[in-house]
């Protein structure tokens, strides 16, 4: 920023950025953008060097992919050019079909090992929370009541709800976790008929709107539903139903 600040000060008319938000947060490189918007009103003309894709398709007029030392293509984003997959597409010379694809994961692999390996040497095994998945050695599991977990956080947000259309944000934990089932069923039984009359519209899965007329779920359709609930800015810790208020309906 203060390199730019300096290039400013001498009434440039071209300014050329190498990745100048790369060291920034999202709150500088905001201002940042701004910046350029104005200097572009100015009759500035900037030149941004950036992988952040985003941020190109936001501010830039025209973008030219380099790729290998050569000009791929030159993008007119007046002319509705421009897009994250025609970018990607020209960056690495082939169609990507699905840029964000499902992982395959494995959380618990370590701790199935580990507690097979103390069963073979003769020691009981007692897991917290059914946290130990994918193994037959655990003799015990210490639990809460997840089914009242559930049911006791969607009573909250019901309890504060004023009025019609509060946001509600699905969150219940990983489809890997046992208790996450659990979390869910107990919440979408207060929350389902409350979401049917309007008093909350969920806002992160496609998939509970198709099935928010449906007060029972099977365990399939909410895996379906857990799978595709990612969490939206910071992350959220499993079994958490969060009600993110898009307007102040809540108190």
């Amino acid at each position: 920023m203060v390199e730019i600040a300096k290039a400013l000060s001498k009434e440039v008319k071209l300014l050329i950025l190498d990745e100048p938000t790369a060291a920034l947060n999202e709150d500088d490189s905001a201002n940042l953008l701004d910046l350029l918007r104005g200097l572009k009103e100015h009759g500035v003309t900037c030149i941004m060097i950036s992988h952040k894709l985003k941020e190109v398709i936001e501010i830039a007029d025209t973008v030219t992919v380099l790729r290998d030392g050569q000009t791929i293509c030159t993008l007119d984003a007046h002319k509705g050019e421009v897009s994250e997959f025609v970018l990607i597409k020209n960056m690495v010379g082939r169609e990507i079909n699905n840029i964000y694809p499902e992982r395959e994961r494995h959380p618990f692999k370590v701790a199935a090992a580990a507690v097979e390996a103390a069963k073979v040497a003769g020691v009981k095994v007692i897991s917290y929370d059914r946290l130990i998945t994918n193994t037959n050695a655990v003799d015990y599991f210490v639990t809460f009541d997840s089914l009242a977990v559930g049911t006791l956080q969607a009573q909250y947000l019901v309890d504060h709800a004023t009025g019609e259309g509060n946001p509600l944000y699905l969150f219940a934990g990983a489809t890997t976790d046992p208790n996450a089932f659990l979390f869910f069923e107990g919440a979408w039984k207060v929350l389902q008929p409350k979401i049917a009359d309007g008093t909350f519209v969920i806002k992160n899965s496609s998939q509970a709107v198709a099935l928010q007329g449906v007060p029972q779920l099977s365990r399939d359709q909410v895996s379906k539903i857990l799978a595709r609930s990612p969490p939206t800015g910071n992350p959220t810790p499993p079994g958490s139903w969060q009600n993110l208020t898009e307007r102040s309906n809540l108190s």
